[in-house]
């Protein structure tokens, strides 16, 4: 999906999922100085944020909840690696493969400690 390294701080050309998680995101709220900072979660990573959502958001005040919408992971689908990705339906728990290029889902930015 790219990765840190090949973005482009001023555009979100290639994968916008990827952007924005880490780029548009990091840039709005920075990550604390003793974490990985912020990225873009691979589908496995994603369908736990899914599954854990109550807990992990309930009484935050920092963080928010997820919307009932589809996100984006890190994760490209295996049949079309160079333009397709999986993203998870926070609604249902389904998983399915889009085209990278698509603006109409969501990213949840994650950092580990």
């Amino acid at each position: 999906a790219g990765g840190k390294d090949k973005l482009n701080a001023t555009e979100d050309s290639g994968y916008p999922a990827t952007y924005y998680a880490v780029v548009d995101y990091a840039h709005k709220v920075p990550s604390p100085a003793n974490s990985t900072g912020w990225f873009l979660p691979s589908i496995g990573q994603m369908w736990n944020v899914y599954q854990n959502r109550a807990s992990l958001f309930e009484g935050k005040t920092v963080v928010s909840g997820l919307k009932s919408d589809w996100y984006w992971s890190s994760s490209e689908f295996c049949d079309l690696p160079a333009s397709g990705a999986l993203y998870v339906s926070v609604s249902g728990g389904n998983v399915y493969n889009y085209s990278k290029d698509d603006r109409n889902s969501y990213v949840r930015p994650v950092l580990a400690f």
